[in-house]
């Protein structure tokens, strides 16, 4: 299911309105949550230990919204039997703690209404972030979209004359210190199209430490491995890569990293990598791919998916 899917929401009904703004009230969910928990433990099974914490934590919030609910209404019965009764009168014979005990028994009047704007008020500002938020969703996912037919289109561009079902192609983006795939093509049923990389790991990751380290002339070449099907003892003392990313990628055959800057403030960054790799079978004219006017065709069609990254908020 597509993101957009996720969050296409249809006018409700009037009941489900009712419903949905009954269910929006944390107090009558956490009931709901402790009638489950309260069946689960009834029917002799062991509820979860995020049920117990769940259910723990629900029902200090009922019992704190009962304990609010208490203690103004017993101080609005305990302020209006002194201001009614002859009884509760003889204790106050100052005018002024008069007018403050009246004051405060209005204040505790209004204040369940006042509560329960506030409430309302909250549960509109956290509905307008989720809005919001499924926005940016959506947003993101067709630019992702985008993404992928232009990664298609440069594969069509790049490599013709070869057989194209055993290309691929992906955008990784610089995440918590990892390159870790955006988006791809002919990637979706691959064992490696989770594959990530640290800086200087494989020849995604040393694009990634070329943008970062070389001079400024040498920054955007793309790094070349025509060969990539070598011994594991090679993959790990040319490329540094573990075990379970050679396990990952056992059938690839060449690869192309090329780094995708943000240029800023006379500042270069490097927001992540541009790949191309073939499977299954070998290119059918892989001098190709040492090609001087391929490298900048790669450096192009990066930097213009490093401007698509930045417009779109993906990085």
């Amino acid at each position: 299911m597509s993101v957009k899917d996720q969050f296409d929401l249809q006018p409700p009904s009037i009941s489900n309105t009712l419903l949905a703004g009954l269910l929006h009230r944390k107090d009558v969910r956490y009931i709901l949550l402790f009638v489950s928990w309260f069946a689960s433990t009834s029917n002799n099974s062991n509820p979860s230990k995020d049920d117990t914490i769940n259910f723990r934590k629900g029902w200090n919030m009922i019992m704190r919204h009962i304990l609010i609910l208490i203690t103004f209404m017993t101080l609005g019965i305990v302020g209006n039997v002194i201001l009614n009764t002859p009884w509760g009168s003889g204790y106050i014979n100052n005018q002024i703690l008069t007018n403050v005990l009246k004051a405060v028994t209005y204040i505790i009047a209004v204040f369940p209404a006042l509560f329960a704007f506030a409430r309302a008020e909250a549960r509109a500002r956290d509905s307008e972030i989720k809005h919001q938020v499924a926005e940016t969703l959506i947003d993101q996912q067709v630019a992702i979209d985008k993404l992928r037919d232009l990664l298609r289109a440069a594969i069509v561009k790049l490599f013709e004359g070869e057989n194209l079902k055993y290309i691929r192609a992906n955008i990784s983006v610089v995440t918590e210190s990892k390159l870790k795939i955006l988006c791809s093509i002919n990637m979706e049923f691959s064992n490696d199209y989770n594959v990530e990389f640290a800086y200087g790991q494989g020849c995604a990751g040393t694009a990634w430490r070329r943008g970062k380290e070389a001079v400024t002339w040498e920054r955007w070449l793309p790094i070349v491995e025509p060969k990539a099907k070598l011994q594991p003892k090679k993959l790990k003392e040319l490329w540094h890569l573990s075990d379970a990313q050679i396990k990952k990628t056992t059938g690839v055959f060449w690869i192309v990293s090329t780094p995708i800057f943000r240029y800023y403030n006379y500042e270069t960054t490097v927001l992540g990598v541009l790949n191309f790799d073939g499977v299954e079978a070998p290119l059918r004219h892989p001098t190709k791919i040492q090609n001087e006017t391929f490298h900048k065709d790669c450096a192009d069609i990066a930097e213009h998916f490093g401007s698509l990254l930045v417009e779109n908020n993906l990085v």
